[in-house]
């Protein structure tokens, strides 16, 4: 099933806001993403998690093939950074793409549990829900999320949210077990691209440099630290490891990210080395929507050219 739904209308570029073979990237990468995440997230099934992070974005392919204009509208707000795809869907549609991925797969008998995960992942996440698909939805949304930000293929939307890691409770040996993967997911990604016919992408650096991160707020770090390795560089973490003026001279780092917990005088150190520096208190000033998601693809960019 799952080779017949990437081949759907296979020469079909899609938009100008949401390219065929992006949307399929990443939907790929979520599928293996949440295959992997299944066996340390309690009450899942790695293969049940791989078919809904494959199909979790289906309703796009639908709300663009019968609303084209409208849906391109929607696509270009969402490109804005400025509301969530979902959020500009029910306001145009009265409907969002999951709910109309979820119907999709009731159609196509697809089991419960994972038709009701899709339908959900996008839905505020609540504590007092339980059982198997929303444990399978709030898995679906971590890893959609977490494919965002490795910037593995694009969907539409490049808003994410803390909710999801906030939400599991992720364990410092989970995010550990993520950042080893990471590295897999995209190989794995890369290969099934090849297998399809896609175009290979070179989103990791051959000789990629550290990156030195002093952050306070845990689910940030965890945010920044996962955009940082996805690319392939080593984090050094300044709450722990200082950088020595041997270090700051050699020009050995790619870049530094920060916030307040770093001291000024040790902020103007760091300027004064030259190295590329981002205040991420200021960027969350600048970027940070008014609903608390961060747009991501920003960071991806400063990264890449800071």
């Amino acid at each position: 099933m799952s080779l017949s739904v990437i081949k759907t209308n296979p020469n079909d570029k899609g938009s100008i806001h949401l390219n065929q073979e992006d949307f399929w990237r990443h939907s790929l990468t979520t599928a293996i993403l949440c295959k992997k995440l299944a066996t340390i997230i309690p009450n899942t099934d790695p293969e049940e998690a791989f078919i809904a992070g494959l199909m979790h974005d289906m309703g796009k392919l639908v709300l663009l093939e019968f609303t084209k204009n409208s849906y391109e509208i929607a696509l270009a707000q969402a490109s804005k950074a400025k509301a969530t795809l979902a959020a500009l869907e029910r306001e145009i549609f009265e409907i969002n793409h999951a709910v109309l991925a979820a119907e999709l797969c009731r159609h196509w008998l697809i089991p419960d549990v994972i038709t009701n995960a899709i339908g959900k992942h996008h839905e505020p996440l609540i504590k007092e829900e339980s059982g198997p698909d929303q444990a399978l939805a709030e898995l679906v949304s971590l890893g959609n999320q977490i494919a965002h930000m490795m910037d593995m293929g694009k969907s539409g939307n490049h808003l994410i949210s803390t909710e999801a890691i906030r939400y599991l409770n992720l364990k410092k040996a989970d995010f550990d077990f993520i950042q080893k993967t990471i590295k897999a997911v995209t190989k794995g990604v890369e290969d099934a691209a090849k297998l399809f016919g896609f175009r290979e992408t070179k989103l990791i650096e051959a000789n990629p440099l550290p990156v030195a991160l002093g952050l306070e707020d845990p689910e940030e770090k965890m945010l920044v630290q996962l955009i940082v390795s996805s690319k392939n560089h080593l984090i050094i973490d300044l709450s722990k490891e200082p950088l020595s003026e041997d270090r700051l001279n050699s020009k050995s780092l790619k870049a530094i990210i920060y916030d307040k917990s770093i001291p000024d005088s040790e902020k103007e150190r760091l300027k004064a080395s030259q190295i590329p520096a981002l205040d991420f208190d200021q960027w969350k000033k600048q970027y940070k929507t008014d609903s608390g998601m961060y747009p991501v693809s920003y960071l991806h960019v400063w990264l890449a050219n800071p």
